[in-house]
């Protein structure tokens, strides 16, 4: 992926320092796509960290027409196993951070 490439917008629409935030994201295009919050929550001497995520993917309608229940069904479970993927990595990278241990 080009990393120079600007893939979407964001817009902080909640901020809590030190609990929580809340961004909108956008196309490029200026479409929304979506919303994602991050919560910080004490648990003892540990810190547990939320993460949730609505999104829309936009098709078009001549590809909406086409597309099978299960064609569906099975597109979105593509999409959901990729981003958990992505955002495992970014937990780790996170942990690494707060912790202060430098990237592999």
């Amino acid at each position: 992926a080009d990393k120079s490439k600007v893939a979407f917008l964001v817009e902080n629409v909640e901020l809590a320092p030190n609990q929580r935030r809340t961004i909108k994201l956008y196309l490029t295009n200026g479409t929304l796509i979506g919303y994602a919050s991050w919560s910080l929550r004490a648990d003892g001497s540990r810190t547990v960290v939320g993460y949730d995520v609505h999104s829309e993917t936009l098709v078009e309608g001549s590809q909406a027409a086409s597309m099978t229940a299960e064609k569906t069904r099975e597109t979105e479970r593509t999409q959901q196993a990729a981003n958990q993927e992505r955002f495992d990595r970014e937990l780790v990278a996170l942990k690494r951070l707060v912790e202060g241990r430098p990237r592999p």
